[in-house]
């Protein structure tokens, strides 16, 4: 992807309290994590920090790449 003139650059420290919830078209939950941050996030991410780069003139994030399917659960959230 071309890099835009612009970019968001977000930057945020989770202090080990990153958690997610895929949700299936059906409003089901397919999985649940809690801990560090995921692996499957784009950039740097250091486990308690979360980098992301956002297009701000699609409102896309940068470098993101498409799951084939939801990710098995490492951790269970609490």
């Amino acid at each position: 992807m071309k890099r835009p003139h612009a970019i968001i650059r977000v930057c945020a420290k989770c202090s080990d309290l990153w958690s997610h919830e895929v949700i299936g078209a059906n409003g089901q939950t397919l999985s649940e994590y809690a801990g560090y941050v995921p692996s499957f996030m784009p950039g740097e991410h250091f486990g308690d920090y979360v980098m992301l780069d956002i297009n701000p003139y699609t409102g896309k994030i940068m470098d993101w790449k498409p799951w084939k399917r939801a990710k098995k659960s490492q951790k269970k959230a609490a």
